[in-house]
């Protein structure tokens, strides 16, 4: 259990090999940033899953912010890393910002857009998962979920749910 005040929250019906979680440096503008990790072993092989809330700051100092909680949380998962990465969370900016440029888009980058309060699912697409190290893994595929409105016009959260399913490769 890793308390939080950044909205972080990793649920996992495995029992988990190692978690942790580590400070990310922030603003007092922002509040508290955390990276999360969780090593899982998945039918004998191993997946460690790197959940992140970046900065939602805008300006050039924020974007700075951001690349650099970016850049310590993926060095920070990278210790002692025996398997596949996957990256995850509200990244507060869009596939193509410069500020997630240390992410690998090609190895299978998804994206839920932003949904907001008025559920009308304009704005840039800041909820991410990135398989970043394969390790043996492949995607076999991926979705948007909990991102319908209900009978009474409310939708379950502000933001979509990424979902993957990854298999052996």
């Amino acid at each position: 259990m890793v308390a939080s005040t950044s909205g972080l929250a990793m649920l996992s019906r495995l029992p988990a090999i190692a978690e942790s979680a580590c400070a990310l440096a922030s603003d007092p503008a922002d509040g508290e940033r955390l990276a999360q990790r969780l090593d899982l072993a998945v039918a004998g092989r191993r997946l460690r899953i790197l959940n992140l809330h970046l900065t939602h700051l805008s300006g050039p100092d924020s974007a700075r912010l951001r690349t650099r909680q970016l850049a310590a949380a993926l060095c920070w998962a990278g210790e002692d890393l025996a398997a596949g990465l996957v990256v995850a969370g509200d990244l507060n900016a869009g596939a193509a910002d410069p500020t997630l440029a240390a992410l690998k888009a090609q190895v299978g980058f998804e994206a839920a857009t932003f949904l907001g309060p008025r559920a009308d699912r304009s704005g840039p697409a800041i909820d991410h998962l990135v398989l970043q190290e394969p390790g043996g893994w492949g995607v076999a595929c991926r979705f948007r979920a909990l991102d319908k409105v209900d009978p009474e016009g409310w939708l379950p959260s502000d933001h979509a749910a990424v979902v993957v399913d990854l298999t052996a490769a």
